[in-house]
Order: C-alpha cells, then sequence, then structure tokens
C-alpha cells in the first residue's frame, strides 16, 4: 500500500512547520509522507499589504507545484483563518482545489478540528502576535463558541522571530496558561510548535488533520501530540 502524501503550503519565512514534517515520529505514527513549497510571508497584521501575502491566486500557484508531485491532499499551513477571515481561508481551499483537483484543507481548520477532538469549550489561548492580531483570535474563538478563560498574546509583529522563541519559554507560558486544573490551550501559529502537556497545537493539528482528510490514521489528536514527542 502506497504511503499517502501530503503537500504542506509553508509561509516563507516559517521554518517551524519544516522542522516539524521531518519529524519521523509524527509522520510514521500518521501514516502519511510530506512535501512543502512556500509562499512570501514576512509579517502578520491587519493593513493591505500584509493581506495582499495571502491572495488565493497565490496560493493556487504555490499549491500547483505541489501537486506536481501527485499529493493525495494539500494543506495551507498558516492562521489566516483566526485573524484575516474565515473567508478568506474558505477561498484558498477552494482555490487550491479548484486548480490542483487535489483536496485542500488549511490549518484553521484543522485547529478547530482539534479543540473539537479535545473535547471542551473552555480553554486558554496563546499567540506570539501583537495585542491586535491576538484579540482578533481570541474574538473568533469566542464567535466559534469557546470560552477563552486565560490568554497570552507574545507581541511579535515579524513572523520570522515567532520562530526564535526560546523552547522553554514558550512551553512554561503554555504550562502556567494550563493552570493546576489542566485546561487545553489553544496555540495558534505554525511558526511556534510545543508538545507541552495539554497544548492544542497548530502545527501539529495540521499535520495530523491532513493525516485524518486522507483517512491514513484513526488517531485522535492527543496521541498525534503524544507521537510528535517521539522525536
Amino acid at each position: 500500500m502506497t504511503t499517502p502524501r501530503i503537500g504542506f503550503v509553508v509561509p516563507s519565512s516559517n521554518p517551524t512547520m519544516e522542522r516539524l514534517l521531518n519529524s519521523t515520529g509524527l509522520l510514521s505514527a500518521l501514516g502519511i509522507s510530506a512535501v512543502c513549497t512556500r509562499v512570501r510571508v514576512r509579517s502578520v497584521g491587519d493593513d493591505t499589504a500584509v493581506a495582499d501575502q495571502f491572495r488565493p491566486d497565490a496560493m493556487a500557484d504555490a499549491a500547483e507545484l505541489l501537486a506536481d508531485c501527485e499529493c493525495d491532499a494539500i494543506m495551507w499551513a498558516g492562521t489566516t483563518g483566526f485573524w484575516l477571515s474565515e473567508k478568506a481561508d474558505d477561498d484558498i481551499a477552494a482555490a487550491i482545489h479548484a486548480r490542483t483537483g487535489v483536496p485542500a484543507s488549511t490549518t484553521h481548520q484543522a485547529q478547530l478540528t482539534a479543540l473539537a477532538d479535545v473535547g471542551t469549550h473552555r480553554i486558554g489561548l496563546y499567540t506570539p502576535n501583537a495585542d491586535a492580531l491576538h484579540r482578533r483570535v481570541l474574538d473568533h474563538l469566542t464567535a466559534k463558541g469557546y470560552t477563552v478563560e486565560v490568554d497570552k498574546a507574545g507581541g511579535i509583529v515579524r513572523n520570522i522571530d515567532f520562530a526564535k522563541i526560546p523552547q522553554p519559554e514558550l512551553d512554561a507560558t503554555i504550562a502556567a496558561l494550563a493552570g493546576p486544573s489542566g485546561r487545553p490551550v489553544a496555540v495558534i501559529s505554525t511558526n511556534v510548535s510545543t508538545t507541552a502537556d495539554h497544548a492544542v497545537d497548530s502545527s501539529i493539528a495540521t499535520v495530523w488533520w491532513a493525516a485524518r482528510l486522507v483517512n491514513a490514521t484513526n488517531l485522535t489528536y492527543r496521541q498525534a501530540h503524544e507521537a510528535a514527542r517521539d522525536d
């Protein structure tokens, strides 16, 4: 049986996602292989220049390169659906599918599916973003029916700087947000990643959901999270 191949469209200033895709423990546990391509993304925010980085046609151009590898599904590995708009994210997935004929999804859908899989609507929230963008993410989760009990913004603007957050610092932040009750903490960015207890990590969720999309695995999100620790 051929191992399903997943293509990931990754922001150009994101080294974290590719590092996770080199995690043989996670990919082996999920029963998939991975290839990726990039689109130019240097910063995130709410101005027009930032939004232009995420045009559906640009995403579809990148996805066409992945389709040359005969991928079984293609993922947009970015969290724009939480802060740009859900419609913009849906348009990206639709454009990728229309251009390639391959099933397509996004980190936004992956993260919401992972949160549903964990099974609670009372959560903590961490993003590395500046306050205004962080607030958009929080408001979006609230609109989706989640009660964000505690939250923290990293206050960073440049996307490449997200990946420079020291791992012990990130893990300690998640532990503090989880608290003694062990509440799930949504970590919304594919340019940070943590296997800390109680994290619901966007990067891991993206890979897990891709595997579920092609029926490669029956693992729960939590099981995938544990598998990511093997590396």
